[in-house]
């Protein structure tokens, strides 16, 4: 099996494909597998990410931020910085991911090895304490313990895994 070789790092930005690479490419980087995919607006750096609600055929690789908890979570925007609507980005969609309280949400204490979900603020949650396990499948899964108060809790690495892998 060949590997395409990618020019730009995972953290590369930019409003055309040249050298990106073709949309839905996957990457793998340091335990990280990635895709480009296509950010149709502005995206918050860290942002949980669902496919685009006019992309279900994942013809373009639209992302956009998750609408709602019960949205198939895609991956997170790893990049460092917040992008410009019509950004091609590589979103990481599978592995380790320094979170910190802008995507975790005050949790009862999570011990490690704990399934998280995303709760109804749109944000990682304990899965026992999203409302709904229903509509909230398992994103990932802690790898430290977490604590349950947003300013205290750091920034933990948790394990994410989303519909792009």
């Amino acid at each position: 099996m060949s590997r395409k070789a990618f020019k730009g790092g995972v953290t590369d930005t930019s409003t055309t494909l040249s050298n990106m690479g073709e949309v839905g490419d996957k990457r793998f980087v340091g335990g990280k597998t990635y895709r480009l995919v296509y950010a149709a607006t502005t995206q918050a750096a860290k942002a949980l990410l669902a496919l685009d609600s006019t992309d279900a055929a994942m013809a373009s690789y639209t992302v956009q931020a998750m609408p709602a908890s019960s949205a198939p979570f895609w991956g997170i925007n790893d990049t460092g910085a917040t992008l410009a609507s019509g950004t091609y980005f590589w979103s990481l969609v599978e592995g380790p991911f320094v979170a910190d309280s802008t995507v975790i949400g005050n949790l009862s204490a999570v011990t490690t090895e704990k399934h998280l979900a995303i709760d109804s603020d749109i944000k990682i949650s304990l899965m026992g304490t999203v409302t709904s396990n229903a509509t909230s499948p398992v994103i990932g899964a802690s790898i430290a313990a977490i604590t349950s108060v947003d300013s205290t809790q750091g920034t933990p690495t948790i394990y994410i895994k989303g519909l792009g892998a």
